[in-house]
């Protein structure tokens, strides 16, 4: 494996517990960025674990010496594993997602290399029992690892707590634009879309669907609240000059 090669001798437990750890950018010639190798395909859970941007010959990220993963000593739980779409388990349907959902930078030479995107898939979506009491209490860069009430995927955990803004309904008469949006929160931000993308201008010309919400608070912004938006553009009436001829009334 290109990550991580587990054999008998460090199985003594019968059972390898992988947790809360990333692994990224790793290249494997074959049997995966992770490969068990214990001769008697001894259990192996990978859990909270995030496993994206590897590449294997043989297209098993995780591989083992005669089972496919998972299987049914082979646990995978509350993770994402690229191109993996199962959802039993927690686990993310990683179908489609970049790099870039996941993650607030892969810039190695960045400060947030690898650190999690704010509500991102990764974030509050882990399993708090699968992180056992005899583990650290800091993530991997010494921060809190539990920032709200679940637990985040891979090494790192979001240091974001900041909940979203409340809104309604709104309807609008004629041309309106994002500025004439109402929510209650600080620091608006109004998107397009529930995830991804760039937040609109005030300027942006309003148009009936559903747009999008969130608050930020220094740099960490929280999740975005859904508003339906009805816009009625009511056109002019046509007429033409007219005459009359003695007394009339506009009706």
């Amino acid at each position: 494996g290109a990550a991580l090669y587990i054999s008998n001798s460090l199985v003594d437990s019968n059972h390898f517990n992988i947790v809360n750890s990333t692994f990224y950018g790793n290249r494997a010639l074959k049997n995966g960025v992770i490969y068990n190798d214990s001769f008697d395909n001894r259990a192996l859970s990978v859990k909270n674990t995030i496993l994206f941007n590897n590449s294997v010959l043989n297209n098993k990220v995780i591989s083992n010496r005669s089972l496919d993963f998972p299987s049914t000593n082979q646990i995978l739980l509350n993770s994402i594993v690229q191109d993996y779409s199962g959802t039993t388990n927690g686990n993310i349907n990683a179908s489609g997602l970049t790099a870039t959902d996941i993650f607030k930078s892969i810039d190695r030479a960045s400060a947030n290399y690898l650190k999690l995107a704010d509500n991102g898939p990764a974030v509050n979506t882990g399993n708090n029992s699968a992180y056992l009491a005899a583990y650290p209490s800091k993530d991997i860069e010494g921060n809190t690892r539990v920032i709200a009430t679940t637990i985040d995927l891979g090494a790192f955990e979001n240091q974001c707590n900041v909940s979203a803004p409340t809104a309604s309904a709104q309807s609008f008469c004629g041309a309106s634009t994002v500025a004439n949006l109402v929510a209650s929160g600080t620091n608006l931000k109004w998107y397009a879309a529930a995830t991804g993308g760039s937040a609109l201008s005030n300027t942006a010309a309003l148009s009936s669907g559903t747009y999008y919400v969130s608050q930020t608070n220094g740099t960490c912004e929280s999740s975005r609240t859904s508003v339906v938006v009805t816009v009625n553009n009511v056109s002019a009436p046509t007429a033409s000059a007219q005459s009359f001829c003695g007394a009339s009334t506009v009706a």
